[in-house]
Order: C-alpha cells, then sequence, then structure tokens
C-alpha cells in the first residue's frame, strides 16, 4: 500500500511576471498573467498523482467557479477529490505571485479565505505516508491518529502555533530558512557554525528527522554519520521559484512511500525542486518522473560537513 494523503491549502495562483523588485511607492506596468492552480498540499499531492502514486487530498474550497477549477485540476493529476471540504459559505483561497523575470525569485500575496471553521472528515487507516502543510490542526492530528504507522511529514513554511504543535509528531520536519529563522530568533548566514546551531534546535522539535531548505544554496540535513551537512541544490536556469517548495515536498512524500533511503529521498526532491524552476509556474513546471529518474541516475552532489 503506497496511498498517499496530503492535507492543506488548494488555492488559484494568478502569477504575474515583472521586470523588477517590487518597491513602494512605485507603479508598474504588466503585460500578462497566468493563472493556474497552486498552494502547499495541492501542489505536493498533484507531484505525487502526476507520478502514478494513488493520492487523497483533505482541503477546503468554496463551491464556486474557482473550487470548480481547483477540482478540475485534480481530476485532471488523478488526485482522489472526495475529501474535499466545500461549503458554498467559503471563499477558494488565491494568490498574487509577482515573479521577477531577472533572477526568478517571487513574492507572494495569498488570501486564505475564510475557511476556519471545525469540520468532520472521515480518514481511513489506509495511507503509508502523510503531508500536512500546518494549516489545518485537528484534520492533521486526526489523520495522525487514525493511521499511527504513517510516515508522517510536515511542510513548515512559515511558523506557527499550529505548525509547531503538528512538527513534534511527526516523522520528518522539513521546514524553511524563514521558519527556522522565525523559531530560533538567529538569523541562517553563510557561517557553517552558525548553521549547525540553528540545525539544533530545529530538530530538537520533533526528535527524529529534520530538513532546513535554503533555496538555490541546497538544504541542511543530519546525515546517516551523524553529521550536519549541507546537500547543495541541483543547478539549472532558473526562470520562476514558485511552487518549488511545494514541489520537494511533494518528491519527498513520494520518494518515501517507495521506501528510498533518506539521503536518496532528499537528492530525489531536491533535483525535483531544481528542475521545476525553469519555467513559469507550479504545478506545470512539475517535471515528468522519468527525466527526474535520468538525473537521479547521473547527478553525484558533493555535500559540504557543518560539524
Amino acid at each position: 500500500m503506497d496511498k498517499i494523503l496530503c492535507i492543506g491549502q488548494a488555492t488559484c495562483d494568478i502569477t504575474i511576471p515583472i521586470d523588477m523588485e517590487i518597491k513602494d511607492n512605485h507603479k508598474f506596468t504588466i503585460h500578462e498573467e497566468i493563472i493556474d492552480c497552486g498552494g502547499p498540499a495541492m501542489t505536493a499531492a498533484c507531484v505525487c498523482g502526476k507520478w502514478g502514486a494513488e493520492t487523497d487530498l483533505i482541503s477546503r474550497i468554496g463551491n464556486d467557479d474557482t473550487g470548480k477549477s481547483i477540482r478540475d485540476k485534480l481530476d485532471f493529476f488523478s488526485i482522489n477529490t472526495g475529501k474535499l471540504i466545500i461549503k458554498h459559505q467559503y471563499t477558494t483561497p488565491y494568490s498574487y505571485i509577482f515573479v521577477n523575470k531577472n533572477n526568478g525569485n517571487r513574492t507572494i500575496f495569498n488570501n486564505p479565505g475564510n475557511n476556519n471553521d471545525i469540520v468532520q472528515c472521515d480518514v481511513e487507516c489506509a495511507y503509508k505516508v502523510i503531508l500536512t502543510d500546518g494549516r489545518d490542526l485537528d484534520l492533521s492530528l486526526k489523520s495522525f491518529e487514525t493511521n499511527p504507522d504513517a510516515k508522517k511529514i510536515i511542510d513548515a513554511g512559515t511558523y506557527r502555533e499550529t505548525t509547531l504543535a503538528l512538527a513534534k509528531k511527526t516523522d520528518y520536519l522539513i521546514c524553511s530558512k524563514y521558519f527556522a529563522e522565525q523559531y530560533t530568533n538567529m538569523v541562517i548566514d553563510t557561517d557553517l557554525h552558525n548553521i549547525c546551531e540553528v540545525f539544533k534546535a530545529v530538530e530538537n522539535i520533533n526528535n527524529a528527522i529534520a530538513i532546513i531548505t535554503l533555496g538555490n544554496r541546497g538544504l541542511v540535513f543530519r546525515d546517516s554519520d551523524e553529521k550536519i551537512k549541507i546537500f547543495p541544490a541541483y543547478q539549472v536556469k532558473t526562470v520562476d521559484t514558485t511552487g518549488a517548495g511545494d514541489i520537494f515536498h511533494g518528491a519527498f512524500a513520494w520518494a518515501i512511500s517507495k521506501e528510498l533511503n533518506y539521503f536518496e529521498a532528499i537528492k530525489f526532491a531536491v533535483i525535483t525542486a531544481s528542475m521545476s524552476t525553469r519555467s513559469i509556474g507550479g504545478q506545470e513546471s512539475i517535471p515528468d518522473l522519468r527525466d527526474v529518474l535520468q538525473v537521479n541516475e547521473q547527478w553525484k552532489p558533493e555535500t559540504v560537513i557543518c560539524s
């Protein structure tokens, strides 16, 4: 049984390429916008579905045109939509994403909607891997409790009390540089000792496996030899980093469901996330599995020891 459950946000993304950084008191002329679906949990689920894994998504969306576009996209990626929580009073979440065409960096304005009520969702004991983005505490906890043997992963992008509470119960805590800095009140710089200190504080959260992602610098992890190391990013020409982190989490969940070892799962996810930055958009940029497998066979990353 390789079934995967993703829990969290599904959105409509409006991506707007621009030629410079966003600055206060400036006017910008836009020449195009790209409308697609996104959101951390949905994008991760789409990776798993595209690569053939049986995948369920628990997410809250409105019974509106935007919600329908999300359902259509999930159908396209063969994601089970039976656990979506759809209500007339919900506003489907959406994001405006401004992408700097000069370096691929993006700025996101997210409206999470008004979907904060307590709801019930039947979660059977059926999953090998559960991935949550930390936004839905009750449903995530229920899923953890119902599936005690599942491998539990959290995408900790921004520090929230709910995210921290869930992180303590996971087997794999994958957090952003931003989350790590918020949690530790320390700034991650290029000093290896500094990176080690932040990492040690983060891995104490769940007393299991922790990863800190660093964007184009790669990530920090503890290898099987117990040393803290930096795993490099796979180098590509970056066009748009939108969704790269979400795609990383989806690829990592897929790899764990296939029982790849920890190092191989990291390598697989790094390659997938890096390859996704070569084109505009989030879900549309998910690479084909065969292309990832080819790079995975050829690429021999060199890690850097921090401790």
